[in-house]
Order: C-alpha cells, then structure tokens, then sequence
C-alpha cells in the first residue's frame, strides 16, 4: 500500500475507519475511538470471516498488560455499540461460542488514488497491528519502569527512613511439570509476607509492589533499589502429588550476596509449618531480636487444614482481579474454605473483604453488603481479637457508611496489630479524606507509598485528595502513575477526568468519562456522571443515552431513576419533569440519601408536602446518619447538600428554627472544608445556596462569582434549584448566568467538534 503506516483507512460495512486520528465516519457521522478500540477493529479487519479467539485478541491488543478475557469481552460489546451493531442480529461483529469472535461486516481499502488489492491492504493493517503491538510492549515497559522510579524515588527519600531492615517478598517461582500451581506459589509467597508484615521490627514491601517484579528479569540490587528495601526473598515451589519442596533465599541488596537459603522436602500437608519455618529464619538470618508479641504474632498459624488454606488463597488471588465475575469467585472460595475450617479467622476476614468489593466494582446496595459482612467479620474477631484484616474490612464499611470516628479506630486498629499493613493505610486515608481532612490522608497515603510504591489504588486516591486541596499539577502526576501500572482498571482515569472537571474544562472531563467507561461499561456511576456533564453542555441526547445506560447497569437501584429527572430541567420542560418526578414510586425505598434526592426532586416541582413527607421518611430510616448529610465531601465536590433540602423543605415549611440549625451546620462544615484548603467550586456553590437562603443576596451573588472562577457552569440547575430561587429576577443572576452559557457553548463545541 502506498500510504504509510499509521495513514491507512478502510470500509468497513457503512463506516470510513481513519486509524491515522482513530476514528469512524458514516455520512456526517464521527466517533472518536480510544486507540486500543481502534487496534481491537483494525486486527478483526486484517481476517475478514475468520475467528479470532480472545487469547489471540489479548495478545494483539493488550501486549504486556495483565488482563483477562473479561476485557475482550467489554472492549467488544462496546466496539458494537459504537458501530451500532445489534447481537441478536449482527451486522458486524459475531460471537461465535466458546472459539471467539468473526468480522463479518466488507472490508475494504480506501484510497482515493486507485484502489490497491485487498491482500495488500490486509498486509498493511497487519504490519500495522504488529508496530502497534511492539511499540505498546515497549512503551508499557519503558513508560512503568521509569514513572514507577521517581515515584518510588520520591517516596524513599523524602517519606522513608531505613532504620530497620526492609524486605521484599518476590512471587516464588512454579516449578511443577504442568505449571498449574502459580496461584499457589503466590498465596504462599504473600502469606509470607503477611506473616513479616507483623513483626514491627520489619518493614516490609507489601504485595502489590513486590509481585510488579514477577518473571522479570533483573539484578535482585536493582529490584531492591526500586522498592527501597535492604533484602530480596524469593523462591520456588514444585509440587507433585502429595509432596513438595520449597526453597527460599534471602538475598541482602547491597552486595547481592545470599544471606540465607534452605529447601524444604515434605509432604504437603506441612506448607502451613514450612510457611513458619521460612519467617523465623529470615528473622533470624536478619539478626533481628524480636518482643514477645512479635514472636507470638510470628508463630500464629491461620488454619490448621491445608485445604481451607489453599481455597482462601484462591479467594484472595480471584479478589485482586477486581471484576464483578473474579470478586464472585472470590466470596464462593472463602465460603468453602469456611465450610472446612469453621474457625478460619482469615477466611471470614477474607470473605468480608470480597463481599464489600462488590459495592464498588458490581453496583451492589451498602445496606445489603453490610448484612453479609458484620456477622462474618465479628466471628473472625471472636476467633482471633488480633486480626488486623478484620479490623481493616470493618473500616471501609464504616467509611463507606460514613461512621467516620468508628473507621479511624477500625483502621489505626488494623495498623497497631499489623504494622506493615500498607492496604490499612490506604483506607485510613480515605476515611480522613471523607471527614474532609486531606493532610491527614495524606500523611496516611505516603506510609502506605513507604510499603507499597505500586499500589495503583494508592495512587488514585492521592490524586482524587490532591484535588481536593488544588494541587492539580501532583494531581495529575498520581493519576498517571496509577494509568501506567494498570492502564485497564477505570478508575484513575475518572479521577483524571475529575481534575479537568474541577478546573473547568467539561470537554475534557467528558472525554476521560468516555475512555473510563471503555474499561468499565458496567459502572452505573459513570454513566450518571457523565450524564450530568452532557447536561451542563445543554447536550440532552447524550445525557439521555448515559442516564439510560446508568439505569441499564443497575436497573434495581432507584438512585439513577431520579438522577435521570434532571434531563428535563435542562430542556426548560417542567410539564414533563413533574410528570416523570411524579411518577417515581418511592413508596419501598429505604435509603435515606434515595428518599433526600427524591424529596429535593418534589420541592423543585413544587410539591411541598410530598418533599416534606419524604424527608421525614429519609430522616427516620435506621441508616440515617446526620453527619452524612451534613458532611458529604463527595456531595460537596459537586455542590450538592442534603442538608440544604432539609434547610429548604423546613423554611418553606414555617419551621425557620429547624431552617437555622441546618443552615448553621452547612456554613459550619463548608467553613470547615475550606479551612483545611478545598478547593473545589460545589462548595463555593453550597455556601451561594446558603446565603441565599438566609437571605442574603450580595453574599450569594459573590459566592456564585467565585464558583463561576473556579469552574462551576451548571447553570440549568441554577436555573432551577430552589435554594437560588430569590436571585432569578436580579440582573446580576441574570448576567452571570449568560456568561457561563456563553463559557459553555465553546466548551459544546470542542465536544462536537469532529
């Protein structure tokens, strides 16, 4: 083909594909692809008719990524929805069962000099893929090794002090003839280290930044160097029937000499002893002298039944996947090592652990997760009082039911009886950052970098927190360090996208939005979100395409049904916005933050008595909790208070003392907030609706202005909520409310433009 590389286009069935600029074109039609989705189309096309399997599709579009088939599967489903494709009759893509996926669609060269033959185009496009493919292997490796550097760099030298000896447990090596026991080896090798992670007279790399370095190959010096520890253990295990045998090294990183090693023959059923055996001698190799509870805390053994010991590492492996299908797994493993072990303390620990992932990765109700999870982790508490990973899987339910005093002690808890506890650190953070005290978090997250450098998680909460403060520049750096270690998981792209968002720049937070949601098409939250950036935009069809797919995802929570009532406000469309409000049966609903926002969706309607009904619902609920609705920093990120519809349901009410009183607590908390140095508009916002409220119509105007400065454009809702209602005939209001509008449509426009 005469066009270069990279320049090629084709025809595929009614679209233009340009993988130059990764789009798709059909009459006057353009959609931007993420460029793997245009890797994953321009591989099909290569093979027209001919089946592909999801292994061969990871290979080529996912090259040195570790990430499973369910990836396929999404990055599928939604090259179908962006070529429009339908599954029970495909016109594109089919899916032929358990062998993979066929291009059935025409496929052809476009050239507007002559056309070549098709064997050469698919040449082209195949040499193409396989640039793509070297260059994404390169770049991923080169991209991780040098971003994870300066950050471990960073963090070694201005958070840590080595004083004590510092290890690293690297994944130990499988060497049984089928290569089958790899989950094995790596439950062993991270028992280990929670073993070590006890003793504080250690510190020890926690898992996620010591498995990085897994099939590496690389001086264990430079391995030490990078995860700034003093000593490297690594092993291997080879099993075969009912025996098996373990060697370990420890390995000092400042000469490369092997400080200690032994191998261990028995049978199988001793792992638990030979797991023991290989930390007391570590310990003892480091001549480290140990306090009586760091040696009892040393010698305890999780379960004496090997097979309920295997099941939760099993358990333990599925979870750290992080998909709804893996973190089901991951329950049913734990509920059979249970059912062997009764009295498995870690095991009702790990159940917990799993069952809350399913609030954030499988869109299941805080209520329900909650049931399941406080029995199991006050059995693993009954069993072992000692047991950090309960206490850390009873803090993030707390955080997450905003019980934020009962979270910090769960956490610090968690920390005091596992010192090297990195993942405790990590939540101790988020629950300082959702009581609005984000140097405090941190603080926590820099303990948590000290142990675990590559913890992408950890990295995605520094960013969303130093955003909170106004630190976009670190923001953004946390952010692309997360995006480089795991450039598949959703998350740290959102939180990107919320830093372009608290500066303003809407096209670009939507655009973060779109590829976030590639990864994680299943994310209600996603959806709602990017629904109410379309809105501020006045772009109402794709508002209403998002808030529909929000639904889709989570068809049982009534929470996206009322966000989709705010499509119509931005159409200005009253009669149908009380119409689809009305039609809404709150009647069994029993969350209270539900019940709020349907009581804010009835007051803005004006339907008084309905709101006040529902307010009086919500407030009455056993999981009411005041200090949620008085203190939500998420709320507040987008300038939404429950507070306020308290504040405003009680003042139209007559009852202007209940009014005060919440008034009183809104400016106490967003002084509060800002005090501790947010930055972000929704609350500039808050303190407008406030004022306004009080009546105060200068302070208003001002507090308005400053949200305006500092990104806030949600002018259909100003337009509508009722807490502004005494500032609509001002000319100023009037005024301000033409110069966001006039902000917006250039930001509409770069979302529009092709």
């Amino acid at each position: 083909m005469n066009e270069p590389l990279g320049a090629s286009r084709f025809q595929i069935g009614a679209w233009i594909a340009d993988p130059a600029v990764d789009e798709l074109r059909r009459d006057d039609q353009v959609v931007k692809l993420e460029p793997r989705m245009m890797r994953l189309l321009c591989y099909l096309a290569e093979a027209p008719n001919k089946v592909v399997s999801a292994d061969e599709l990871l290979d080529a579009v996912w090259p040195g990524l570790v990430v499973g088939q369910n990836s396929v599967y999404q990055a599928v489903a939604q090259l179908r929805r962006l070529l429009g494709d339908d599954t029970a009759k495909p016109e594109y893509i089919a899916t032929v069962p358990r062998k993979g996926y066929r291009l059935i669609a025409t496929v052809s060269p476009v050239n507007n000099a002559a056309a070549p033959e098709h064997a050469a185009f698919a040449t082209t496009v195949l040499r193409k893929s396989a640039r793509w493919k070297s260059i994404a292997a390169i770049s991923s490796v080169i991209a991780v090794a040098a971003t994870a550097a300066v950050w471990i760099w960073q963090g070694r030298h201005e958070h840590v002090a080595v004083e004590k000896p510092a290890i690293a447990i690297l994944p130990f090596a499988d060497l049984s003839a089928d290569k089958s026991n790899q989950v094995f080896c790596d439950g062993l090798a991270e028992e280990l280290l929670n073993a070590l992670a006890r003793v504080p007279e250690l510190r020890i790399t926690a898992r996620t930044s010591a498995f990085m370095f897994r099939d590496r190959v690389a001086d264990v010096r430079d391995i030490g160097r990078q995860l700034g520890v003093t000593h490297i253990v690594e092993g291997s295990v080879r099993r075969e029937g009912t025996h098996v045998r373990i060697s370990a090294q420890l390995i000092s990183v400042n000469d490369g000499f092997q400080v200690w090693a032994s191998t261990f023959d028995r049978p199988y059923n001793d792992v638990l002893a030979i797991q023991e055996s290989i930390a007391k001698d570590v310990v003892q190799a480091l001549e480290v002298k140990l306090s009586t509870a760091s040696n009892q805390r040393l010698a305890q053994s999780a379960t004496p039944k090997i097979d309920a010991y295997e099941l939760y590492l099993l358990g333990r492996y599925q979870q750290q996947q992080r998909r709804p299908e893996a973190i089901a797994r991951a329950i049913e493993y734990q509920r059979q090592a249970l059912a062997i072990d009764p009295n498995f303390a870690l095991a009702y620990a790990g159940f917990a652990d799993a069952y809350m992932a399913t609030y954030y990765y499988a869109n299941h109700p805080l209520d329900d997760i909650a049931k399941n999870i406080e029995p199991a982790i006050d059995k693993a508490l009954r069993i072992d009082p000692e047991l950090g990973e309960a206490y850390a899987a009873r803090g993030v339910l707390r955080t997450e039911q905003w019980d934020l005093d009962a979270a910090v002690s769960d956490l610090k808890r968690a920390i005091a009886v596992k010192p090297n506890y990195a993942d405790a650190f990590v939540r101790l953070g988020a629950a300082y950052e959702y009581r609005a005290e984000p140097r405090l978090a941190l603080e926590n997250f820099d303990q948590a970098a000290a142990l675990d450098p590559l913890h992408v998680q950890l990295h995605v909460r520094r960013c969303l927190t130093l955003q909170n403060i106004g630190e976009f520049a670190a923001a953004s750096a946390a952010c692309e360090r997360a995006i480089v270690l795991q450039p598949d998981i959703p998350n740290a792209l959102w939180a990107r996208s919320l830093i372009s968002l608290a500066q303003g720049h809407t096209d670009q937070a939507i655009a973060g939005y779109l590829e976030a949601l590639t990864r994680a098409p299943q994310r209600a939250d996603l959806h709602a979100q990017l629904a109410w950036l379309y809105l501020d935009l006045d772009l109402a069809e794709r508002a209403r395409h998002s808030f529909d797919a929000a639904v889709e995802a989570a068809p049982d929570d009534m929470a996206w049904k009322l966000e989709r009532a705010r499509l119509f406000l931005t159409a200005r469309d009253t009669t149908a916005f009380d119409k689809y409000v009305a039609a809404q049966d709150l009647s069994a609903v029993e969350d209270p933050d539900e019940l709020l926002d349907g009581a804010l969706l009835r007051l803005t309607a004006g339907n008084l008595a309905n709101a006040r009904s529902l307010a009086e619902r919500a407030t009455h609920t056993p999981a009411y909790r005041p200090e949620k609705a008085l203190t939500d920093v998420w709320l507040t990120r987008w300038g939404r208070s429950a507070a306020l519809t308290l504040a405003q349901i009680a003042q139209s009410s007559g009852n202007h003392a209940l009014a005060d009183m919440y008034l009183t607590e809104v400016h106490t908390w967003i002084e509060r907030v800002k005090r501790n140095g947010q930055v972000w508009h929704g609350a500039e916002y808050i303190r407008a609706s406030e004022l306004a409220l009080r009546g105060d119509a200068g302070g208003a105007m001002a507090a308005l202005d400053a949200a305006r400065k500092l990104g806030w454009n949600r002018t259909w809702w100003m337009r509508n909520d009722p807490a502004l209602k005494s500032l609509r005939a001002r000319a100023d209001f009037i005024a301000l409310l033409r110069q966001i509008d006039e902000s917006n449509a250039g930001l509409r426009r770069k979302v529009l433009a092709p």
